[in-house]
């Protein structure tokens, strides 16, 4: 559950989840050398997180079991703190999230697992961004670790299950799967059918 993202010069910034700062190191691949250095240490923990990279170079994510934001800034090599997000999007059970996405507009996606969603809009600088609530997805459902992809016109395909609601693993990753498309110029969450062409 941790994450990478190719910097600007062409380095890869790796989350690792252990280490001498538990959840919270990273190191940076340099392809050209083919070495490892140590990298800045987060904020706050990045287990579970999903990491976006800003049209700024900045890579955002959100600490999980809380509603604060941390970006790195590359030219510093360092993390900053961001702005508050204003919903739960880890679920208080086991802590996960869903997906995130850099929308065709410039502003950022989070998809909770507690069933509410999350948009930023990048200050493009090193001063914090702004996030609001987005549509909460309906009927109850979330994003418990699950996935999604950007389409051609820029909706966002994800996967739900009910959102959950214990501390076992059946409780948190329930069944079945149901399937949403975020409309980022409507800013609004529809369902889609399966594959199978049902609604799961």
């Amino acid at each position: 559950d941790a994450n990478s993202e190719i910097l600007p010069d062409g380095r890869i910034l790796v989350a690792t989840l252990s280490g001498p700062v538990i959840d919270q190191g990273t190191i940076i691949f340099n392809p050209l050398s083919n070495s490892w250095v140590p990298g800045p240490t987060t904020l706050g923990i990045h287990d579970e997180s999903t990491w976006l990279k800003l049209p700024d170079n900045s890579i955002l994510f959100i600490n999980i079991y809380s509603t604060s934001s941390e970006r790195y800034i590359p030219s510093l090599n360092t993390w900053i703190a961001d702005a508050t997000v204003p919903v739960a999007i880890y679920d208080p059970y086991i802590g996960e999230s869903g997906p995130a996405f850099l929308l065709p507009n410039g502003n950022a996606f989070f998809l909770g697992s507690t069933g509410h969603t999350a948009i930023y809009t990048p200050s493009g600088n090193t001063t914090p961004g702004i996030w609001v609530a987005g549509p909460d997805i309906p009927n109850n459902q979330g994003t418990p670790d699950a996935a999604g992809a950007m389409m051609a016109n820029g909706k966002i395909l994800f996967a739900t299950s009910h959102a959950p609601t214990g501390v076992s693993t059946a409780q948190a990753f329930q069944y079945p799967t149901f399937f949403y498309e975020y409309d980022y110029l409507k800013n609004s969450i529809t369902q889609v059918n399966a594959p199978n062409g049902s609604d799961r």
